[in-house]
């Protein structure tokens, strides 16, 4: 007898066998509390699911799996383009929620396939809303918003994520919420009520990272890419801190490859560069900790965790790095691919850490929020109370983030234009590739009040929950405490 006919699976069937949760998640908790500043009440995989079904449950179950196809289908073969690469290009995709919700699915049902990089900046904010939708009931109007941003604005849904979580907060806190429909006229993007007092609330997310930024990591990674040749040549174990003093782009490219080989190989543990360009800094991997780590686990070959074990104290959080290793892999993957690639044994690795302090590199990457402020005034009525939201991420580190707050400052207070604005609220967001948690972020909130009695009733925080920011220790978290 021949082999039965496969029955085909419908496509609720099919979305249900796709987001089967892991196996991991019953062998491990994912409850932080222990080396977390926030309490966690749930599991990541039930408030990403939950904010999962609140984007698919309003399309067509048969267009969401179109989609989430086409998306499979590219990441997998971008995935295996990269196989071999030293540091391969940064991604993205024409249907950017899509490939959200996709990390949504692989987070939850196969995290060893999942890209950390890309993950850190888009779970958190999901995840995010995941636990706050127990508070939708006092939002009208959410249904919609969220269908829009799963459809028209496929493309770019960062904006209207963040005004989701914006809504969720204040309803969080205890306000009526309602999202008013985009017409003709500019309006705000909502209006809250509580004890019979309302105003509106307008909200402005800037991209994650300005065009000089992308840049100058292109041109970095070219760097590496020739330097990774001198490194790979000495056969030593080495990682390098490279903080530049002048614009990258101003520097040939094969610059990095000759002060490496200048230096290279090490002979004693530690070796130092300086000049004008750059203060290049290189030292002998300790193995010790990797070591350790791979006596009870494989090394995910794109993750942050063999970047940190390799880099030890000279790879801060979110640092910008790159890395060259070989030893015996083994794939998480089917089919198998770059980011579903461990190492169960390292033969060799070295790396290195960059960093720019140029006046010029600084100013530029620390882009200021006036224009999204003087966007979100112009939203607003001249005759009603108001309070905006501005939100942007801060990935360039503390020399950029301190610059931009001086600016941003300096630009609100020169404001003359301000209408009927009771507060304006800057939300800095630092999403992190952690090497042991699937979602983390810093949020730090900087405020201005015409108003300020409002401040105790409107959300300062909007990732983190309510409250959160009266027991948080006070400056900003790209300032690490000592």
């Amino acid at each position: 007898m021949g082999t039965p006919p496969r029955r085909e699976l419908d496509p609720l069937q099919r979305l249900e066998a796709l987001m089967r949760p892991h196996p991991l998640w019953q062998r491990v908790s994912s409850l932080t509390n222990h080396d977390s500043d926030v309490q966690v009440s749930e599991a990541d995989p039930v408030v990403l699911r939950r904010a999962f079904d609140a984007f698919v449950s309003l399309i067509d179950i048969n267009d969401w799996l179109a989609r989430r196809d086409a998306v499979k289908a590219e990441f997998e073969r971008i995935s295996a383009s990269f196989a071999g690469m030293v540091e391969p290009p940064l991604i993205q995709f024409d249907d950017t929620i899509a490939w959200y919700l996709y990390l949504c699915e692989l987070a939850i049902a196969r995290p060893y396939e999942l890209p950390t990089y890309y993950s850190s900046r888009a779970l958190p904010f999901l995840g995010a809303i995941g636990s706050k939708l127990r508070f939708r009931g006092r939002v009208a109007n959410l249904d919609e918003k969220i269908l829009e941003t799963v459809t028209k604005r496929r493309r770019e849904p960062d904006g209207f994520i963040f005004e989701i979580l914006v809504a969720l907060s204040y309803a969080e806190h205890g306000f009526a919420v309602a999202f008013i429909p985009e017409g003709s006229d500019p309006t705000p993007d909502m209006e809250v009520e509580m004890h019979g007092e309302s105003f509106f609330v307008e909200c402005k997310r800037m991209s994650s990272r300005s065009q000089y930024a992308i840049a100058e990591e292109a041109l970095w990674r070219q760097q590496w890419a020739q330097a990774e040749e001198v490194v790979r040549h000495n056969r030593e174990w080495v990682w390098i801190d490279a903080q530049i003093h002048v614009e990258l782009s101003t520097l040939p490219q094969d610059w990095l490859a000759r002060r490496l080989a200048a230096i290279l190989p090490l002979g004693d543990r530690y070796a130092e560069s300086d000049d004008t360009d750059a203060t290049i800094r290189a030292r002998i991997i300790d193995r010790t900790a990797l070591n350790a780590d791979l006596v009870s686990s494989s090394l995910k070959q794109a993750g942050s965790k063999l970047r940190h074990l390799l880099g030890g104290d000279w790879v801060p959080e979110n640092a910008m790095t790159s890395l060259s290793a070989h030893g015996t892999t083994v794939s998480a993957g089917a089919p198998p691919g770059y980011f579903s690639t461990f190492l169960s044994s390292v033969e060799w690795a070295s790396g290195a850490t960059f960093s720019c302090d140029a006046d010029a590199s600084i100013e530029r990457k620390a882009r200021d929020v006036k224009t999204h402020v003087g966007r979100a005034v112009a939203q607003v009525p001249d005759d009603r109370l108001s309070v905006l939201h501005i939100a942007f991420e801060t990935l360039e580190g503390p020399g950029v983030e301190s610059r931009r707050l001086e600016k941003v400052v300096a630009s609100i207070e020169g404001m003359r234009s301000m209408k009927l604005v009771a507060g304006i609220i800057l939300h800095s967001l630092q999403p992190v590739d952690s090497t042991g948690q699937l979602m983390v972020i810093d949020e730090t909130s900087s405020e201005f009040w015409r108003l300020p009695e409002l401040r105790d009733y409107v959300p300062i925080m909007v990732v983190l929950p309510a409250g959160f920011g009266l027991t948080a220790r006070r400056g900003n978290h790209w300032d690490r405490p000592g």
